[in-house]
């Protein structure tokens, strides 16, 4: 029984290790690629919206959000007519990796 909590107690601390990481990478992911548009603290710009409290970001699967966050957003399919750019496609310039640390990072420590 000690040994199954001991190895029950280690993929706890591995799994919070591994999470904290993540969101630090997908932080530094947003530093890199969302802060110029999108605000340091996801408040949001005249070219790009908030992320911040972004009902799109806090309610939609992850899927949802790595299409947007590949292929962009623009034409028809553009949500914020007031802002007078497209979000750009990020396909083949950041990894599934750091798609997914972004989006993590999005929906946990930005919303803070």
């Amino acid at each position: 029984m000690k040994k199954v909590v001991t190895l029950a107690s280690a993929a706890v601390i591995a799994f919070s290790l591994s999470a904290g990481t993540a969101y630090a990478d997908g932080k530094a992911v947003y530093m890199a690629n969302c802060l110029a548009c999108h605000g340091d603290k996801g408040q949001g710009s005249p070219v790009g919206p908030a992320q911040k409290g972004n009902k799109f970001i806090l309610e939609s699967k992850d899927e949802d959000i790595k299409k947007i966050i590949l292929e962009g957003r623009g034409g028809k399919a553009k949500k914020y007519p007031k802002i007078p750019g497209d979000m750009l496609p990020m396909k083949g310039k950041i990894s599934d990796k750091d798609i997914a640390d972004v989006i993590k990072f999005l929906k946990t420590d930005l919303q803070k």
